[in-house]
C-alpha cells in the first residue's frame, strides 16, 4: 500500500484533480500511469491499457457474481 508521502508533489497534484473530476484514481494505477509516461508510452496506449483494464474488471466482477448466485442457490 502507499502513502501519500511516497508521491511526488505532480503525482499528489494529479490524483487532488483526478478526485475532484469525480474519478477514484487507484495509486496504484496511477503510478503505472505515470511510470507510461515518464518512457513516452502514448497517451492513446494508456487509455487503451485503461479501457482493457476496466473490461477484465467487469468480466471478473460478473463473474463473481454468478459464482455467487449458484453458490447460495445449492
Amino acid at each position: 500500500m502507499y502513502s501519500l508521502r511516497d508521491f511526488s508533489q505532480k503525482e499528489k497534484d494529479l490524483m487532488k484533480f483526478a478526485e475532484l473530476s469525480g474519478i477514484v484514481m487507484n495509486p496504484r494505477i496511477l503510478r503505472s500511469i505515470i511510470e507510461l509516461l515518464q518512457a513516452n508510452t502514448s497517451p492513446a496506449s494508456i487509455i487503451q491499457m485503461l479501457n482493457e483494464l476496466s473490461i477484465f474488471r467487469v468480466q471478473e466482477k460478473t463473474r463473481r457474481q454468478k459464482m455467487l448466485k449458484h453458490l447460495s442457490e445449492k
